[in-house]
């Protein structure tokens, strides 16, 4: 399975290659590409010199100088283009006409470009987290393709539900709505993206024989700064929010025992931070003690949101 490095690497290559495709076909006069060949080399080139491939541990420092510069009506993506964003507030302004709409969807989908190293990292996280991957089917019962469907409490996280979304803004075709329960007062914020051949490799990489599971690299490979961010953001905690303790914790209940082990394991191995697999109403969970947490809390607040900050020991909501 190919890791995030070399996903980095086939990204920076293909947009070397689509930027010099565009600039020979303009050369010709085939095509009138004099913007978007400026857009590439104003935008892309001066991104691409600071896109740190090699950095140890993924944690990926040099991304933050990176997050489109020179455009920034999106910060997660420096690849969107306006046109992509236009074409999305047509889908929020019209929801029934673009459901309704198969070629204007499957157009916008192949305008999309891939998903930046931040969102693979993110999304990473949150899949780790509550986030549930959906396989598609066919009439004939093949899969063809994912999306990832998200539901979060409207009381305690609807700022973080908003942020989710707009991480992933133009695979989200709709706004989060909130949606209550039978005989509950509970309100959920839940969203969905569409599906798209982005989120390939994450079916294959979450799902087995229908069921969410993990590989036994993830940690190793994948696992980031940001991506421990938004798995505690979206379901982690403190293990004592009487404010005696400053452990932390990270709920995998939807993972068995094994895997949790390993990915305690390799959390520890990686980032040098003292965990466990502990148990928490009878699920497996990941526990961090009180004198790892100052090396989690450098590598993962600063990519928590505010409001968020209240499952952070030390803090109140």
């Amino acid at each position: 399975m190919t890791n995030i490095k070399l996903l980095q690497r086939n990204y920076v290559f293909y947009w070397i290659y689509l930027g010099a495709l565009i600039a020979f076909y303009d050369n010709l006069g085939l095509v009138g590409a004099d913007c978007i060949v400026g857009d590439y080399i104003y935008c892309f080139i001066p991104c691409l010199v600071r896109l740190n491939i090699n950095d140890n541990n993924g944690s990926n420092e040099d991304f933050k100088d990176c997050i489109n510069p020179y455009d920034s009506f999106y910060p997660y993506n420096p690849l969107i283009t306006k046109e992509i964003e236009e074409k999305l507030k047509w889908f929020r302004d019209n929801p029934t006409k673009g459901r309704g709409n198969s070629n204007v969807i499957k157009q916008y989908n192949q305008n999309l470009p891939p998903l930046s190293d931040y969102q693979i990292q993110a999304l990473i996280g949150l899949l780790l987290g509550d986030a549930s991957i959906q396989a598609i089917m066919n009439a004939k019962g093949e899969i063809t393709g994912y999306r990832i469907k998200f539901d979060y409490s409207k009381n305690k996280h609807h700022s973080y539900a908003v942020h989710v979304s707009e991480v992933l803004r133009h695979w989200v075709l709709t706004h989060p709505t909130d949606q209550g329960r039978k005989d509950s007062d509970y309100v959920a914020t839940r969203f969905q993206t569409i599906k798209h051949p982005a989120f390939d490799r994450f079916g294959e990489m979450f799902l087995q024989s229908g069921k969410k599971s993990v590989p036994e690299n993830l940690i190793k490979d994948y696992v980031t700064p940001v991506t421990l961010a938004y798995w505690f953001s979206d379901d982690g905690g403190k293990t004592d929010y009487s404010g005696k303790s400053s452990g932390i914790e990270f709920h995998t209940g939807g993972f068995d025992d094994a895997s949790v082990e390993l990915m305690a394991q390799q959390v520890q191995d990686k980032f040098g931070i003292k965990c466990w697999k502990a148990y928490n109403r009878n699920y497996p969970i990941i526990r961090v003690g009180s004198p790892s947490y100052p090396v989690v809390e450098k590598l993962i607040k600063p990519y928590i949101i505010p409001e968020m900050h209240f499952k952070l020991p030390g803090n109140k909501k």
